[in-house]
């Protein structure tokens, strides 16, 4: 006996069915929250993070002939680790090769697009080759992945400044200090804006914080002694001159400074 081929009608519901489940995949599944959508594979360990831990201990420590070899051999076993170029570029950058450091922060970043770190050590690295577009990029780049990044703010914030973009360097400084209002760099940048502005007695405060978060950075003083300078206050500019020296005696601008104390001397009432 043939059998024939069961043939079955389908019903209009289940041709509407059929349309909204295909609607559904293509349009709701791919907006469902995670975990229901399926999660991005973690990435995988660095097998070398031990050296990089040992290679980055050393740079801190000022070894860096000892970390060279170490750091090396990190990136030679281990070429997809973005950790391992980050820490080779950190001791290149500290060993003036920058444009060896260059391109290990453009790997780690290239390897760990998710890596601020390397974003912002990308940034420096181009502002000091004065690639200042780009470092705005970076910096930008760094700040989207952690908007906490103080320390990063400023450093933006200091290529406005370079640019003479004053507002934006301005808008910078105050966005770092509200991350972390005991940031002593912040302070003093925020008062050169402010001495910049004219707005000597805002930059006077701003100086004076910086030097009470840490009375060891230099820079707050040369500040101090320049809104002096403008105020005419010769005292004051002897006492804050003197111990930007005496904090920082080689520095590059030293002999203009001792120069600054001199004239001061002469000018102040007897």
């Amino acid at each position: 006996m043939i059998r024939g081929r069961t043939i079955r009608l389908e019903t209009p519901w289940e041709s509407c069915a059929f349309l909204w489940m295909t609607l559904w995949l293509l349009f709701f599944v791919p907006m469902l929250p995670a975990p229901l959508m399926a999660q991005e594979a973690p990435k995988p360990p660095c097998h070398s993070q031990s050296d990089i831990d040992r290679g980055n201990a050393l740079i801190k420590a000022g070894k860096l002939e000892e970390a060279a070899p170490i750091l090396k051999g990190a990136v030679d076993n281990d070429p997809q680790c973005a950790e391992a170029h980050l820490a080779m570029g950190s001791l290149l950058s500290k060993q003036d090769r920058i444009g060896d450091a260059l391109l290990e922060f453009q790997q780690a970043v290239k390897l760990d697009p998710k890596l601020e770190e390397a974003h912002h050590r990308l940034g420096n690295t181009y502002a000091r080759i004065n690639r200042f577009d780009l470092a705005i990029s970076a910096y930008k780049a760094a700040i989207a992945l952690n908007p906490n990044a103080a320390d990063v703010e400023v450093d933006l914030g200091n290529i406005y400044g370079v640019r003479r973009s004053m507002a934006e360097a301005k808008s910078h400084y105050l966005a770092a200090l509200k991350i972390n209002p005991n940031l002593p760099v912040a302070h003093n940048n925020l008062g050169l804006v402010l001495k910049d502005e004219k707005n000597y007695d805002e930059a006077i405060k701003e100086f004076e914080k910086a030097v009470a978060l840490d009375p060891s950075y230099p820079d707050p003083h040369e500040g101090l002694g320049d809104v002096y300078v403008a105020q005419k206050k010769y005292a004051d500019i002897i006492r804050e001159y003197e111990l930007y020296l005496k904090l920082a005696p080689n520095a590059d601008d030293a002999n203009a400074v001792r120069r600054s104390i001199s004239a001061a001397k002469s000018l102040a009432p007897k």
